[in-house]
Parts: C-alpha cells; sequence; structure tokens
C-alpha cells in the first residue's frame, strides 16, 4: 500500500452532486421542450395538418369518433350513478338526523 490512501469524498457531497447534475438535467430538458413547443406553434404547415387529421378523425363512423362517443356515454352514465348515490346517501343522512 502506497504512503498516501484516497478517500472518497463525503456522501453529502456525492448526493449534492447528483442533485446538481438532476437538476441541471431537467433544466436542459424544459428548456428543449419550451423551444419544441415554441415552434411547433408558429409552423403553419404542422397546424393545418393537424386541423385536417382532427376532422378526418371526427366524421361519423370513423374509429376515433366512436371512441370518443363511448367514452362520453361512459362519463354521462358514471355522473349520473354518482349523483343517484350522492342522493341516496344524503336521504338517508337525513332521516338518520331525524331520528336521533
Amino acid at each position: 500500500m502506497g504512503r498516501f490512501e484516497e478517500v472518497p469524498p463525503p456522501l453529502e457531497a456525492r448526493v449534492g452532486a447528483t442533485v446538481l447534475a438532476r437538476v441541471r438535467d431537467a433544466v436542459a430538458l424544459g428548456i428543449d421542450a419550451r423551444n419544441r413547443f415554441n415552434a411547433s406553434v408558429h409552423d403553419e404547415e404542422l397546424k393545418e395538418r393537424t386541423t385536417s387529421a382532427v376532422v378526418d378523425a371526427m366524421r361519423p363512423g370513423t374509429a376515433p369518433f366512436l371512441l370518443l362517443m363511448a367514452t362520453l356515454l361512459a362519463m354521462l352514465v358514471h355522473q349520473l350513478l354518482l349523483h343517484r348515490e350522492t342522493q341516496r346517501i344524503l336521504r338517508e343522512h337525513s332521516s338518520a338526523a331525524a331520528g336521533s
């Protein structure tokens, strides 16, 4: 063994360096996402293609249209069942409170 022995840095320094690297990566990712978003917002050709694709997909009889309608129907049924159950619970609570 040599005269000098290498000592690793303290745990806090290693953790700090790792956190700093992660923050740097997150900031770089955020800046890149912002730049890509800004580029796509100002791209007129992309807007036209996207609009055309959405209009084509929302024609009645297409798969996306049917999926959208099924989703909306499921949400409506869910809301109705939730409302019905809430009303039942409120009725039970008010009858229990009146009986006390």
